[in-house]
């Protein structure tokens, strides 16, 4: 599932506009911001889940989505409240997800570049059928904003949501690629 996402946003970066890498272009990073975007993800479990919550493979693939949206700090800075979720429906119908609502922060090293880290904090859910858990949930990205206009940007992601959950402990880890489209 993860070969058709890379090839896609290989097709967007090829698509864009040489001037949309931010050099003859600068960045003006102010105000409301908002993006969203979708891909695959892969959801794992640790070699530690031993609980009937846990599946029976260390991980499963899914689509995954996200709708953030926030504020501008600096020209380096963006702050912002995110929610993130990836879904499975396996062979047998059973149905699966993982989700994050998070406090996020964005850094961007080079004001009139467009690559960015991101880091979040939040609450994880996890649901497996009827069984719902919910935790605490951390994150890690990457990602780029590759200008196509005044106030757009498509943005390619790479994330690592952490989730914990307690009674019985377990720990669920997600991977995400995709691709967002983002306004400023």
């Amino acid at each position: 599932m993860f070969k058709p996402i890379i090839a896609a946003l290989i097709g967007v970066v090829a698509l864009v506009p040489n001037g949309a890498s931010g050099q003859d272009n600068p960045r003006n990073r102010e105000g409301f911001w908002i993006s969203f975007g979708f891909g695959a993800g892969s959801l794992g479990s640790g070699n530690s889940c031993t609980s009937q919550f846990c599946p029976e493979s260390l991980r499963e693939t899914g689509a995954v989505a996200y709708l953030r949206m926030g504020g501008t700090v600096s020209q380096h800075a963006l702050l912002g409240v995110e929610s993130s979720g990836w879904a499975r429906v396996d062979e047998n119908g059973e149905v699966s997800q993982f989700g994050a609502l998070s406090l996020v922060g964005f850094y961007y090293p080079s004001v009139s570049g467009g690559f960015f880290l991101r880091g979040g904090v939040g609450t994880a859910n996890h649901a497996r059928n009827d069984d719902r858990r919910s935790g605490l949930g951390l994150s890690i990205g990457l990602g780029i904003d590759l200008k196509a206009g005044n106030t757009f940007s498509f943005t390619p992601f790479a994330n690592l949501i952490h989730g914990r959950f307690s009674n019985p402990d377990i720990r669920r880890n997600l991977l995400q690629l995709g691709l967002g489209f983002s306004w400023s």
